[in-house]
């Protein structure tokens, strides 16, 4: 099983980054690789709302093809944005307008029945606006949500910028999340073997 993991902070020291290497330590680890992205690492232009991405394709040249390669590879994508000014930050935001709009809807939903969540990560607010948001997302590419019994919300104690290993409420909702992923994945292959 390959999980990918898209991550929308910019900061590689700091909670998502935590946040990432927690899913790297998972009881059930052994059953699966993981991979993340930092998605400012790549060069993702805004949509320019030409519809070229009709004629043939988008027309932007940047790595957005590298990354829904990625995705498309991937067997469950678990999204990991930050929660900035009520909603999700700019960067996944732009990420997820070129690659839903320019590339995955003219190429026929190709993330279907692909296992995914949301894990959202801030101080105190908003954490459900960017989940349901970035769901709207998920459904809109026919993937499988799976549940772990509460949405993924890691709060973050301390001072700025906080310290998401603090929130072991959010933590558990992290790992039951992944044992039903991996749990999920393989009674569904068996299913279908």
């Amino acid at each position: 099983m390959n999980i990918l993991v898209l991550i929308g902070s910019s900061r590689k020291n700091g909670n998502s980054a935590n946040i990432f290497e927690y899913l790297k330590q998972h009881e059930l680890s052994s059953k699966y690789s993981i991979e993340g992205v930092y998605i400012s690492d790549y060069d993702i232009e805004n949509c320019r709302s030409c519809y070229g991405c009709n004629q043939g394709g988008c027309v932007i040249d940047d790595d957005m093809p590298i990354v829904v390669e990625k995705m498309i590879n991937a067997d469950a994508i678990i999204y990991l944005p930050v929660v900035y000014a009520f909603s999700t930050n700019s960067t996944m935001q732009v990420f997820l307008e070129r690659c839903g709009f320019g590339y995955l809807r003219v190429q026929g939903r190709p993330l279907r029945n692909k296992l995914a969540n949301v894990i959202a990560v801030g101080r105190r607010y908003a954490h459900l606006n960017v989940i349901s948001q970035i769901f709207m997302n998920i459904y809109l590419n026919e993937m499988i949500i799976v549940g772990s019994g509460f949405p993924l919300v890691v709060m973050c104690e301390g001072d700025f910028p906080g310290d998401a290993m603090l929130d072991e409420e959010g933590k558990n909702s992290i790992d039951r999340c992944i044992t039903r992923m991996v749990e999920y994945y393989y009674d569904k292959k068996e299913v279908v073997v």
